[in-house]
């Protein structure tokens, strides 16, 4: 019994002390690559969406989860902002149009939204990380009768472990840790009450 509570310790102490090195390494922060190498504009693009009209931003970017996009927008009116994964096929620089052809490309059965929100006016920063390979494209979309003032910028950011997949590893792995080397520490203690 001795044996094996040592040996559950001491898994125990292992899993603690791997599940604080990956903790360390989600506080690293990200680092930001030059958007210019991945085709995307370096600077805030300005455009001004027409009321009920759509831009299609698409990029040569294929993402994984060490791989993160921090997308900037300001609006002076509302408009939604969609991450949407299109196959290499489909893609074209940028494209514009109505919202019936917004409509025909949402229904398309190639194009997968990994994220929507809509933003009132102002300025939003927001960050996704995927969860698997994916081909990102972004579509901006002004649904108002006025038109929209959009000034954005979409940046890529790399993580030295990615959270995805990192996160469930220690909230898994820790509990089972501190349970292993909680028994050995309680039975070592009872031991020693005991010898002396």
């Amino acid at each position: 019994m001795k044996r094996i509570s040592v040996v559950l310790g001491r898994i125990g102490t292992v899993l603690l002390a791997t599940c604080l090195a990956l903790t360390i390494l989600l506080l690293i922060p990200p680092a930001s690559i030059s958007p210019v190498s991945f085709g995307m504009p370096s600077n805030h693009v300005d455009c001004t969406l027409t009321p009920k009209s759509f831009i299609l931003i698409n990029l040569p970017l294929t993402l994984n989860p060490q791989f993160s996009i921090k997308a900037q927008l300001s609006t002076n009116n509302p408009v939604d902002f969609y991450i949407i994964d299109l196959p290499r096929e489909n893609r074209q620089i940028i494209e514009i149009g109505n919202l019936t052809e917004f409509k025909a490309l949402m229904t398309n059965e190639n194009v997968h939204v990994m994220m929507n929100k809509t933003f009132d006016s102002g300025n939003f920063t927001i960050e996704f990380t995927p969860d698997g390979l994916l081909n990102a494209s972004f579509i901006i979309v002004n649904k108002n009768l006025y038109a929209a003032k959009v000034n954005y910028k979409i940046e890529l950011l790399v993580y030295i472990a990615p959270n995805v997949r990192v996160i469930p590893v220690i909230t898994y792995l820790s509990p089972i840790g501190a349970i292993f080397t909680g028994q050995w520490v309680f039975i070592e203690l009872k031991n020693r009450k005991r010898k002396s």
